[in-house]
């Protein structure tokens, strides 16, 4: 009875592992064609292979070939004209969520893509939409074809969204992958980079930025700007969060000393020269200063970007006096690291003057004390003589 049942389990395994390795198989091979979409396929090394057509992509030609540029000053979005010539869609019949932005036809790398380009300033009449949260700030939108009017229509209709995604994080120092997934509603989602500098000026008209690390006495002033660039044509504002400084180069450096914490200065002598949080540069000054200790200063600010028409706030009131300008309220925000240095101080042109040739009239004090001193000592000495001369001497 035992051995009834134990070949009778026998069987099963068998029959599963025989099952198993005839389904994996049948299935690695072009036999049923395992591609879609029309698409054929080819072996190659005994590895079955799709051949994709009508502009689609992916192991089984379910992805759409498709570009999405993220800059950050446009948005762009390419896709191959054989995918709508296989749907039936006009280039007419293309366009975003909102009509006014149509498709255009483009030749790149050879193939013909319809294109459509979103810019800053007509992102929302394409019915984008700004979703913003903690982390990224995100512009969604999608291809889809063009409303028909009338009671019926046998156009297809076709949607490909996508999303451009920008970190507010930037690290500069003085990516979500591409997925379309269906023909029908396809997600595409890429991130994009905002560039940002860090500048030193030698004034406060901002004009003329050091092109050499500067060497400052403690009387002047250190104006600096940090800024989005390309300046003009942009998605988003700038705003700073803190900056600190350092002895190197290294921001995590002891000792530390702030001078902007939160938005808000720290340093009595801190300036804001332009409204901080509502333009895409931060201008900002303070009076030159050293560590006791080194002879140098690094200078680290973390900054971060933000949608002017996004409904958080760009901007708050800093208390106190130090602070005529605004900023934006940095609690859910990521930041961006930039450094700048080494900037060396030194002694003022009067104080190098005094050490380098000590005034005449200092030195000049001790002499005269000394010489007068053996004036009078050889004066008592001769008078001393002259007493003890004997009476009547000549």
């Amino acid at each position: 009875m035992i051995f009834c049942v134990f070949l009778q389990a026998l069987f099963k395994v068998l029959m599963l592992l025989f099952c198993g390795v005839f389904v994996t198989t049948h299935g690695s091979g072009c036999d049923p064609n395992p591609c879609k979409n029309e698409g054929s396929c080819i072996m190659v090394n005994d590895v079955a292979q799709c051949k994709c057509v009508h502009g689609l992509k992916g192991e089984t030609c379910e992805d759409i070939k498709m570009e999405v540029m993220c800059e950050q000053t446009y948005i762009k979005v390419s896709v191959l004209k054989d995918y709508f010539d296989w749907k039936n869609v006009t280039k007419d019949s293309v366009q975003l969520f909102e009509g006014a932005c149509k498709a255009a036809l483009e030749v790149i790398h050879g193939e013909e893509y319809y294109t459509i380009t979103i810019h800053h300033n007509n992102y929302s009449s394409c019915g984008t939409v700004l979703v913003s949260n903690a982390t990224h700030i995100m512009y969604m939108n999608g291809l889809h074809t063009k409303q028909m009017t009338g009671i019926i229509t046998r156009l297809p209709s076709e949607a490909i969204d996508f999303t451009c995604v920008y970190h507010r994080q930037r690290t500069v120092q003085l990516e979500f992958p591409i997925q379309p997934k269906t023909t029908i509603a396809v997600l595409h989602m890429q991130e994009g980079i905002v560039i940002v500098s860090m500048a030193l000026y030698e004034s406060s008209k901002y004009e003329n930025a050091y092109v050499e690390l500067p060497v400052l006495s403690w009387t002047e002033r250190l104006y600096i700007s940090v800024k989005i660039e390309p300046g003009e044509n942009n998605f988003f504002d700038l705003t700073i969060n803190d900056c600190w400084a350092t002895p190197t180069k290294n921001p995590d450096a002891l000792p530390q000393y702030y001078l902007i914490k939160n938005g808000c200065p720290i340093d009595e002598t801190v300036q804001y020269h332009n409204q901080i949080g509502n333009e895409t540069m931060a201008n900002f000054s303070v009076q030159m200063f050293r560590f006791v200790k080194y002879p140098v200063v690094f200078l680290h600010c973390r900054t971060e970007i933000c949608a002017p028409d996004s409904l958080e706030p760009c901007m708050i009131n800093c208390p106190g006096p130090p602070s005529p300008k605004t900023k934006r309220d940095t609690n859910s925000q990521y930041e961006g690291l930039l450094t700048y240095g080494p900037i060396h101080w030194a002694r003022s042109k009067t104080h190098v003057h005094e050490v380098g040739k000590p005034n005449l009239m200092i030195a000049t004090v001790p002499g005269i004390a000394v010489l007068s001193s053996m004036v009078f000592l050889v004066l008592a000495i001769t008078l001393a003589k002259v007493m003890k001369r004997p009476t009547g001497v000549v």
